[in-house]
């Protein structure tokens, strides 16, 4: 009533109705509860309401485009309409409750009820009738009070959900009010014009036949309506999409229906009386708020008389009423952190704290959150299609040549910048970190003729089985890629890896990292790689979201199909072609691996010794798994009669033991009274205290003491046992084996381990256990018949539901290869897993299990997990103790292996377990073996196994070393090549591809010969095609290939040019072949040498490069190749990063070579004695030279390879001495 407009409308209403004794106020502002009783006080409170808020919307410039009225409400639409006027309607109201009131109408009740319409109409009882039909599942129901009252307590008891409406005891729109329909005809007629025609914005619910818009308002229509069922679901169903719904009612009771039936983009809103409790203006005002968010502009201002300006002095200031309101929470817009430089060009802020970007902390490859390869294309795409003004997921797109130069590493702390830029034109991109180029590559759009997909039935597989999400991740997980959230979208995949399916979570870098995976997958090799190229990859996002749509919504998830004889893999509408993925060393571990043996061990065996540090580790284990815990603590206790020094103290055992196991919390305390003691180093979990200091209830696991049985002090008993925890373990060492066991039985203690240890005995006690026979329930465990399984299963609930608490004894008996530790290991972590008990019989003598047998009896009543019987009815268990340290020991046959690749700390010596035959022909006897640089790059981890064999190959041995120099078995010097494990003391040569070294060469100069001048005569001879005249560019000229190259060259009669790193080395080069001019020596740590080469030649070229330089030094080298020249590249770096070469070089004619001499160990006889002629031809005419050399012994292994590594060596570097047992 606040409002002027509100007020007058309801002024209005009471000048109309004051003849009647009758004002709109005195129902709307009573305190009288029970004033709507009365129903045409009720008509008139809900009519006059509806009166206010209408004048108050049209005031604020609120007008319908539609009107629809429920039930009473139907009245009130032809006031809203224009055909009635305020008076007329408030006056219908008025006798429409006068009519019902007169009228003599049994007591009667409405409810709501949920039910779908055809049970509804099936169930619904006859003296019912159906009012209002509200939606498809929601309906109104009017009758006598008894049978309404009846039929929905049924609906209740069966779960459906039913509200009683309060009504006046009125039941509206039924059969039983058609008195009073005729008597309201009557009163109508007298107010009611007879002739008023609606518009078209009233949505009629009314079912009887004046409901026709095209038909007049009249009597007839209000009779019929409140004796016709209200059809509310058709009128609803006409709203139009983005319309704003507006409830006028004294409760919003048709929010829920409008909200389920009107589409999402429908709006509600509901004008409501709340309780007296609230607010009315500050209710109406957050409607009329509402309304303004829903896109409605309210003039706001109508609502107050109007203000004439300037105001009044004295007038308060509103502004600091303004108040932020906190009391929810907000969504606030968040943008991503983008910087345009221009439309090719932009600044990518990555910080995974961001929203947006936190998906990226699951992807985390050997230790580290790396950015995935995917999103560098996902970002380029969504440029790529901003610049050609579409929506990404609108544009097929094409990438072509990717390169990944380097990993972007992401962290928590910082954010990450990156630059993405496409040029225009060639549409090259790249992406920059900092000023570093991380990937490069082309994106263009598809042309017309590129949309053809490979079939996805292109190639069948059978296969037998597959991989689940589980199984993918954990061979992941195994070599090295710690996936977590949306990047384990792998579902499945066969077992060869050829199909499986990935899920799609509406993320396209996760799903195309997926795909990834699956390559990655179907490698064969555990080692940790990485894309570092792509040759094509293809999206139709169109036909992929296409696909998606068509699957079940609950299971978003793709097929995927990878054929390897293509490189290619398939999923949705994206392809990918020609990935190219490169090894990463695994990261070391900084922990100390513990190396343990399994083994049976005797709990009281006093005929055989074993070392104090196994008997102490034994029973620690034992304890732990009696009791099952992860915070143990241990109490060493020194009485003042114990000489006990430091170095005879435990607690830094115990402490080492403990630290072995994983997820072990423990500490130690000491106590004891020696002063001297009190102030000894001691491990960080480890503290020194008096027995006064310690607590009542110190719940220790185990307390150790010395000679606790010799002293056979009751009160030291009492002592320690008061410091154990119920199920603890006290433990003594006693020097003398002469002890005194007297007490044991007075405290009821069990002897759990008794061991001799040298002169000394260690004893492992417990309280006894008291266990009667009957509280043991027996399963015999086997491999063969698998039913105790259920047994054992029921028994385990029967026990967890009830408060029963008997002890489950698994036996095995029969069966040495029993599962039965294992299976108990794991049972006992599981809950009521701690009544598990097992006997494992490994004696073949000893007799059946019986609960009745006092051999097994016994035993049981030490209340022990795990038991095992051996043979000479012995009990003990399986422990794990520590392997003893490795010993050098003499072998017959050993080579150089290294145990971790990239850790040059781990080149050592290894066994050659493959043993070779003495009566082989072949079997030479190493005295010399060389290092390659094929070697550094493997032991440096820059190269390889998986790089440099394409099939599968024996990575047991070891692929250092290529050439060796020995006596074969007719004691012949032999100097030869091999493959791979040349770095051993015994080797078997290939016939074809050794020689006999000449009288005139020592073994130390042969050693220099095979590799070098293997690889330059079939370099050289072979495929350049060398010849006198020729002129011959050598890089790295005081390498080993280079002075044998230089030698060739200068025999057939070449003009040499060679390059070198630094002054030393062009010394060298001056001084060993001084028939090559100082002016033909280039520079080979920059492109001068191009330049010297031009020069040199008048600008002709060289016919011949042996190049071994990368990068922008090999492009200049071809640079240097005259017409029909031979380019012979024997380095592999820019093999394997696949440096693009400039083809319009080939215009000149010109040969390009890959030199591997990797390959002629596996060419034809006839390829392999083209070369050992070559060779043997060149020894035999002196054209082979030994060159200089580096020698290190044997045991300077690692010495060696660092010193090659480090680039500081001219010529060869040998092993020496190396035949003779080798010392692993």
């Amino acid at each position: 009533m606040k409002f002027p407009v509100f007020a007058k409308a309801i002024k209005k209403c009471d000048n109309v109705l004051k003849s009647y004794g009758i004002l709109i106020t005195d129902i709307l502002t009573s305190d009288n509860k029970n004033i709507c009783d009365n129903i045409i006080k009720l008509l008139l409170g809900l009519v006059g309401l509806q009166i206010g808020i209408i004048d108050l919307l049209t005031s604020i410039n609120i007008v319908p485009d539609f009107i629809i009225g429920h039930s009473i409400g139907e009245i009130v639409c032809g006031y809203a309409d224009g055909c009635l006027t305020a008076e007329e309607t408030i006056l219908s109201a008025y006798f429409i409750g006068l009519a019902l009131y007169e009228s003599k109408i049994c007591n009667s009740s409405m409810a709501e009820i949920n039910l779908e319409f055809e049970k509804m109409k099936n169930i619904c009882p006859s003296d019912i009738d159906i009012a209002c039909y509200n939606s498809s599942s929601n309906f109104i129901v009017s009758g006598p009070t008894n049978s309404v009252n009846a039929f929905t307590s049924k609906l209740q008891n069966n779960g459906i959900s039913v509200k009683k409406l309060f009504c006046g005891n009125i039941p509206f729109h039924s059969r039983y009010i058609v008195s009073a329909a005729i008597k309201c005809k009557k009163y109508l007629n007298r107010i009611l014009p007879q002739k008023k025609s609606r518009s078209s914005k009233w949505l009629t619910t009314s079912a009887c036949e004046c409901a026709n818009v095209s038909l007049p308002l009249c009597t007839d229509y209000y009779m019929n309506y409140f004796l016709s069922p209200v059809t509310f679901t058709k009128a609803i169903h006409s709203v139009p999409k983005n319309a704003v719904m507006i409830e006028i009612s004294s409760h919003s009771i048709l929010q829920h229906i409008i909200k389920d039936s009107l589409r999402s983009t429908t709006t509600s809103v509901a004008f409501y009386t709340p309780n007296t409790e609230n607010n009315n203006i500050e209710t109406l005002l957050e409607v009329i708020g509402k309304l303004y968010i829903a896109g409605l502009q309210p003039q706001i201002a109508n609502l107050y008389s109007t203000i004439q300006f300037p105001v009044s002095r004295g007038t308060p200031m509103i502004s600091h009423l303004v108040r932020w309101d906190h009391s929810e929470n907000m969504f606030v817009m968040s943008h991503s952190e983008k910087k345009i430089i221009n439309e090719r060009e932009i600044i990518f802020n990555i910080d995974t704290n961001d929203e947006e970007f936190l998906y990226l902390t699951g992807h985390v490859i050997n230790g580290k959150n790396l950015f995935p390869a995917m999103g560098y294309i996902f970002y380029i795409w969504e440029m790529f299609a901003s610049i050609n003004k579409k929506e990404y997921t609108e544009m097929p797109i094409i990438f072509e040549d990717i390169n990944f130069i380097r990993a972007t590493v992401l962290t928590q702390q910082n954010k990450i910048e990156l630059t993405f830029s496409i040029q225009k034109g060639s549409n090259r991109f790249e992406i920059i970190e900092g000023h570093t180029t991380i990937v490069t590559g082309r994106i263009r759009i598809p042309t017309s003729d590129e949309n053809k997909r490979i079939s996805a039935n292109s190639t069948k597989y059978a296969d037998d089985g597959e991989m689940n999400n589980k199984d993918i991740y954990k061979e992941l997980r195994l070599r090295g890629y710690q996936y977590s959230g949306i990047f384990r979208g792998l579902n499945r995949i066969s077992v060869t890896k050829s199909n499986g399916s990935i899920a799609w979570t509406s993320n396209w870098v996760a799903f195309m990292d997926s795909m990834l995976q699956m390559i990655i997958l179907g490698q064969n090799t555990r080692n940790l790689l990485v894309p570092t190229r792509i040759c094509k990859l293809t999206i139709d996002p169109k036909y992929h979201l296409q696909l998606i749509q068509n699957t079940s919504i609950n299971n978003r998830q793709l097929p995927v199909n990878y054929y390897k004889h293509l490189n290619a893999i398939t999923s949705g509408g994206i392809e990918i072609h020609g990935v190219v993925a490169t090894f990463i060393p695994n990261r070391l571990k900084t922990v100390n691996t513990v190396l343990e043996e399994h083994t049976f061990v005797a709990h009281r065996d006093l005929e055989s010794s074993i070392s104090l540090q196994n008997a102490i580790r034994m029973s620690i284990h034992l304890a732990l798994e009696c009791c099952n815990m992860l915070n143990v603590k241990i109490i060493e206790f020194l009485d003042t009669d114990d000489k006990v020094t430091s170095e005879d103290l435990n607690s830094p055992l115990i402490n080492k033991i403990l630290s072995d196991l994983p997820q072990i919390r423990h500490h130690t305390k000491l106590v004891t009274n020696h002063k001297s003691l009190q102030n000894i180093s001691l491990p960080g979990n480890t503290s020194v205290t008096e027995m006064t200091k310690l607590s009542k209830n110190e719940n220790c696991l185990m307390v150790l003491s010395f000679n606790l049985l010799k002293k056979n002090k009751e009160e030291l008993y009492k002592q320690l046992l008061s410091l154990l925890m119920p199920q603890g373990f006290l433990l003594t060492l006693e020097e003398s084996t002469d002890c005194e066991y007297s007490y044991l039985k007075k405290y009821k203690l069990n002897i759990i381990i008794e061991r001799q240890i040298n002169n000394k005995r260690l004893l492992l006690l417990r309280k006894t256990q008291n266990v009667e026979k009957n509280q043991y329930q027996v399963v015999h465990v086997n491999n063969y018949d698998f039913t105790w399984v259920d047994k054992l299963k029921s028994i385990m609930n029967m026990q967890n539901k009830s408060d029963i608490d008997k002890n489950i004894i698994l036996v095995a008996e029969n069966n040495f290869e029993s599962g039965l530790l294992g299976l108990v290991n794991c049972l006992r972590k599981e809950p009521g897993g701690e009544t598990i008990r097992s006997v494992f019989i490994q004696d073949n003598k000893a007799p059946a299990f019986s609960l009745h047998e006092p051999l097994y009896m016994k035993q049981l009543l030490l209340n022990l997990p795990i038991n095992v019987i051996r043979s000479g009815n012995v009990w003990g268990s399986y422990r794990h103790f520590p392997l003893p340290a490795l010993e050098l020991k003499l072998v017959q046959n050993a080579y150089v292996k290294q145990k971790v690749q990239g850790d040059m700390s781990t080149l050592c010596w290894t066994e050659n377990k493959k043993l070779v035959e003495n009566e082989f022909a072949d079997l030479v006897n190493v005295i010399y073996a060389s290092l390659n640089f094929k070697d550094i790059m493997l032991a440096t981890g820059r190269l390889t196994i998986s790089t440099l064999y394409n099939t599968p190959h024996d990575f047991e041995n070891s692929l250092l070393g290529m050439e060796f120099v020995g006596f074969n078995t007719h004691n012949e010097r032999i100097m030869g090549v091999c493959s791979d494990g040349g770095i051993a003391n015994v080797i078997l040569a290939d016939k074809y591809l050794k020689w006999v070294i000449p009288d005139k060469w020592t073994m130390e100069d042969a050693a220099t010969i095979p590799i070098v001048y293997s690889t330059c005569y079939y370099a050289l001879y072979i495929k350049g095609k060398i010849k006198k005249g020729d002129k011959v560019l050598i890089h790295s000229g005081t390498g080993g290939i280079g002075q044998a190259a230089i030698y060739l060259a200068l025999s057939e009669g070449c003009e040499v040019f060679t390059t070198v790193g630094n002054i030393e080395k062009r010394q060298f080069i001056k001084k060993t072949f001084p028939s090559i001019p100082e002016d033909n020596i280039g520079n080979s740590r920059d492109t001068s040498f191009q330049q010297m080469i031009m020069q040199r030649t008048n600008g002709r070229g060289v016919d011949i490069v042996l190049n071994s330089l990368a990068e922008e030094k090999l492009q200049a080298s071809i640079q240097c190749l005259t017409n029909g020249g031979y380019f012979l590249e024997i380095g592999k770096f820019d093999m394997l990063s696949n440096t693009a070469l400039d083809m319009s070089i080939f215009k000149k004619d010109i040969n390009f070579y890959g030199i591997l001499l990797d390959k002629i160990f596996f060419a034809t006889t006839e390829q392999k004695l083209k070369l050992f002629e070559k060779i043997t031809e060149g020894i035999e005419n002196g054209v082979i030279k030994p060159l200089n050399r580096k020698v290190f012994e044997r045991n300077e292994v690692e010495a060696a390879f660092r010193y090659m590594a480090s680039g500081k060596h001219i010529g060869k570097v040998q092993f020496f001495n190396i035949y003779i047992h080798i010392y692993k």
